[in-house]
């Protein structure tokens, strides 16, 4: 549900359905991609301190993921982006 709400553009939707699945199977091979959509999701509502959280989050938990190698650029372009 998570992945076609965030293909709808649905961001509110997809953070909601990306949570359950991160309450409802917090051991998922899925997690580490679904707070990296998460915090996509955020970023696209223009919640950038949330956006913050869940990747620093995704980093901590799954450092060794491709997902945090992708938060962690991410972060560096919200740090810019904030800095200009």
């Amino acid at each position: 549900m998570a992945e076609a709400y965030y293909a709808e553009e649905d961001y509110a939707g997809a953070i909601v359905e990306y949570d359950a699945l991160l309450k409802n199977y917090p051991k998922s091979e899925k997690a580490p991609g679904a707070l990296l959509k998460q915090g996509y999701s955020f970023i696209e509502l223009g919640d950038k301190k949330a956006a913050r959280g869940i990747l620093e989050q995704l980093k901590e938990k799954y450092p060794k993921s491709k997902e945090a190698a992708l938060a962690k650029k991410k972060l560096e372009e919200i740090n810019k982006k904030s800095k200009k």
